[in-house]
């Protein structure tokens, strides 16, 4: 006996269910993720409107004033987060319908090892305004 299509949800939403529950498990960690210097940790969000130069732009100057932070380490780190999310920028032609977030920078793992993170993920919701931080932890 065939179950009829109404009661089995189709593979799409499947998927999409399955793709809903890794980027909440992936946010979760990225939520418990703290910085290895003071303010390390990027969190950029594009809205859908915002275009992705505009973000470039703003990171690079950004990445010019990281230049006149006082400790090493954190200058190092900032300027190495601000890099690595100016690479994901690249890989966008224009921002994806819902926008675009960005996650960047050196954690600390649990057996306290510095492993970097670099995340850019286009939310099932639209990002409704733009954000820039650089913070020791991620806002998420």
């Amino acid at each position: 006996k065939k179950m009829s299509s109404k009661n089995q949800p189709d593979q799409e939403e499947v998927d999409r269910n399955v793709e809903k529950w890794r980027m909440k498990k992936m946010i979760q960690n990225l939520e418990r993720a703290k910085g290895v210097a003071s303010a390390g940790l990027i969190t950029l969000m594009i809205p859908p409107k915002d275009q992705i130069a505009k973000a470039t732009k703003l990171l690079n100057e950004e990445y010019g004033t990281a230049a006149s932070i006082k400790s090493h380490t954190t200058k190092l780190a900032v300027q190495s987060a601000i890099t690595s999310s100016l690479a994901k920028l690249k890989l966008y032609s224009r921002t994806p319908p819902n926008g675009l977030i960005v996650y960047c920078g050196n954690v600390m793992t649990e057996d306290n090892k510095e492993r970097k993170v670099t995340v850019d993920l286009e939310p099932f919701k639209p990002v409704s305004q733009a954000k820039y931080v650089c913070d020791n932890k991620f806002h998420v």
